[in-house]
């Protein structure tokens, strides 16, 4: 379950990211398990980036693990993936990719992270990214 929070007033759909990552969350096989998406200004994302990563810059995602049970529901929770709206925004205009589709290509990249995967070596890295990509190439919102 795919819990979402929009802390901008950027322009985005809402329903066809979540209904894309939902599509992904299936396809990953973790289809019992909760996180949240969080939709953050940029000059919040410097100051979360600071406080748990002490880098006093914004970035374009974060990603928090929890690994606990929801009491209210019995199901996993792995966490918060953070998302600063206006690096999505750049990364769109540079790529040429709709905010939509920039959104979700971030929110794949945290949602691999909540689950374990990494990119601090070469085969990591390399692991990781192919299936952002295959992911990302499959669930692409068409606008």
């Amino acid at each position: 379950m795919l819990h979402f929070q929009n802390n901008t007033k950027g322009d985005f759909e809402k329903t066809k990211i979540i209904s894309a990552l939902e599509t992904v969350v299936c396809k990953l096989n973790i289809p019992d398990q909760e996180f949240t998406l969080v939709l953050e200004k940029d000059q919040e994302m410097r100051k979360i980036n600071y406080q748990y990563r002490k880098i006093n810059q914004s970035t374009d995602v974060l990603s928090f693990h929890q690994g606990n049970i929801n009491p209210e529901t019995g199901k996993t929770y792995l966490g918060d993936i953070v998302i600063s709206l206006k690096k999505a925004i750049d990364q769109a205009n540079e790529k040429s990719l709709s905010v939509n589709n920039a959104v979700l290509y971030l929110a794949i990249h945290g949602l691999l992270h909540l689950m374990g995967y990494d990119h601090s070596t070469p085969e990591e890295e390399s692991e990781m990214f192919e299936l952002q990509e295959r992911l990302f190439k499959e669930e692409l919102i068409y606008e």
